[in-house]
């Protein structure tokens, strides 16, 4: 695996589209999935994530960033309509063949993009 990180896809996301909000509770709709790779530390996605807002009122959005049990894992948002594009996940670090998903209103896109980080073999990312 090269040294030198490079940027992906939403694993949840068709070809860069949107990904609407379709579950209502835990677990949410699946945003993203790190990869599962040998040694588990070998690899960081960095995770930028993207919500909008297609209704015409304020509309509630939960980001379950790694897991779906623990109120630590749990990022809640409210919504306004009409404002664009609102950071969701603002790159936030994850590894290890966890998960990042949503639930709430069924007005929520989601959208973004992952800057996946190869770690070398003395444990470094190319960022240290």
């Amino acid at each position: 695996m090269s040294e030198l990180s490079y940027t992906k896809l939403l694993s949840g996301s068709t070809n860069g589209r949107q990904i609407p909000v379709a579950a209502a509770s835990t677990p949410g709709t699946l945003i993203h999935t790190t990869p599962s790779i040998a040694g588990t530390s070998d690899v960081y996605d960095q995770i930028f994530i993207y919500a909008v807002n297609n209704a015409v009122s304020n509309q509630n959005v939960t980001i379950e960033f790694g897991g779906t049990t623990s109120t630590q894992d749990l990022i809640p948002y409210t919504i306004a309509p009409n404002v664009g594009l609102v950071v969701v996940v603002p790159g936030l670090l994850l590894n290890n063949n966890l998960s990042v998903r949503a639930y709430g209103s069924s007005s929520i896109n989601l959208s973004g993009y992952v800057c996946r980080i190869p770690v070398n073999s003395q444990g470094l990312t190319n960022l240290q």
